[in-house]
């Protein structure tokens, strides 16, 4: 019996995957404020004071 060998086709996609992942996570930490008064501000922009009292 030969030995079962790994299919190639699915390597494009694990790569076009990884890249995907790398880019959202990237995109994530700088557009994300690093200060809890930042994104208290973009709170509020959006919504009423009553409702970002949680931060």
């Amino acid at each position: 019996m030969r030995p079962r060998q790994r299919s190639q086709v699915g390597a494009p996609r694990r790569l076009i995957g990884l890249t995907a992942l790398a880019l959202t996570l990237f995109s994530a930490l700088l557009l994300a404020p690093d200060q809890p008064q930042a994104q208290a501000e973009i709170c509020q922009r959006h919504n009423g004071a009553a409702a970002c009292r949680i931060w």
